[in-house]
Order: C-alpha cells, then sequence, then structure tokens
C-alpha cells in the first residue's frame, strides 16, 4: 500500500467479505498470525505513517473514543505471510481486547503494507452499526487516498466514516 497500485481498490473489495465476528482470543485460527505487541491507538508495524501524520491519525482516534464510548485502533504490518486479512485483522483486536469487553464493539483498520491489502474488523456488537456494506463503502473511500499513497488522509477518512456510521458527528482532527 506504500506504492500507488490502480489494483488496489480490486484488492480491496475482495477482502471485505464479512465483518466477521469476533473469535476467541486464544482460538487456534490465530495460532497463524504472528504476535504483534499494540503500542496504542496506532501500531505501525508496516512504517506507512510518519510521526506526525501516526500522531494526527492518534488524535482521530482518541477523539472517536471520547466521543462514542467506543473503541477503534489501526494496526499497519508489512505483510500477512499466508494469513487472511480477515483472520489477521480480528485476530489482533481479540488478542489485543478492542472494544469494551461486555459490549464487544471494538473496530480494527489493518492494512497490510506488501500484500496492498486492507481490512475493517469489528466486534459482534458493532456489527449492526457498522455492517458489511458500510464497511465496504468506508474501504473504497479510503483506497483512493491508499493509490495515491496519502495513508493519513486514507486513514482519517475512514475514521471519520466510521464514526458517522456508528453514530455522532465526525471526530474533531477528522477529514
Amino acid at each position: 500500500m506504500t506504492r500507488a497500485s490502480g489494483g488496489l481498490l480490486a484488492l480491496c473489495a475482495a477482502t471485505l467479505a464479512a465483518c466477521a465476528p469476533a473469535t476467541s482470543p486464544q482460538s487456534a485460527t490465530c495460532s497463524d498470525v504472528p504476535a504483534l505487541a499494540m503500542t496504542g491507538r496506532v501500531t505501525d508495524a508496516g512504517a506507512m505513517l510518519g510521526p506526525n501524520a501516526a500522531g494526527r491519525v492518534e488524535q482521530a482516534l482518541a477523539a472517536y473514543a471520547a466521543r462514542t464510548g467506543r473503541q477503534m485502533v489501526v494496526a499497519t504490518v508489512k505483510s500477512l505471510g499466508d494469513v487472511p486479512v480477515e483472520q489477521y485483522a480480528q485476530c489482533l483486536g481479540d488478542r489485543w481486547g478492542i472494544g469494551d469487553a461486555r459490549r464487544d464493539d471494538g473496530v480494527v483498520i489493518l492494512l497490510a503494507r506488501a500484500d496492498r491489502r486492507v481490512r475493517i474488523a469489528t466486534g459482534r456488537g458493532a456489527e449492526a452499526m457498522l455492517t458489511n456494506a458500510e464497511a465496504a463503502a468506508v474501504i473504497g473511500s479510503m483506497t483512493a487516498h491508499f493509490q495515491t499513497g496519502d495513508h493519513e488522509r486514507g486513514l482519517l477518512t475512514g475514521i471519520t466514516q466510521i464514526g458517522r456510521e456508528m453514530g455522532g458527528a465526525a471526530p474533531k482532527g477528522a477529514l
């Protein structure tokens, strides 16, 4: 995703099959997902954001959490390896405990640099607020920015749209 690619939209659309419900953090389906330490609201293991961009995305995520009482995080990775993007994203959310444990309402936005894939994974409690079709539309809006290499703007666009779909106005600092 660090390179502009006309095929990125097609790749992103292919990843949208479902915002599958969360699996158990210790489930066998997560055994193939490499350990990744959460470093904050933005975990940029794929080195896709500069420090200023990561800070602005972090601020938008903090504003979303303050406004809604729900948690959303962004993770970037260098590669998915042989793990499907939907499995990788869901496992990160489960391992990191994203969202309120009782409401299961967390959201993970995952970008995989080498694979040029993006996924929005939700907890069960967020599924009614952010449907598969809505997640597809959000990714479509984000992809336009990713194709030009503007990952910050793509993420801020996604955070804003997710915030709208899940209730309330856009977070301060988002687009």
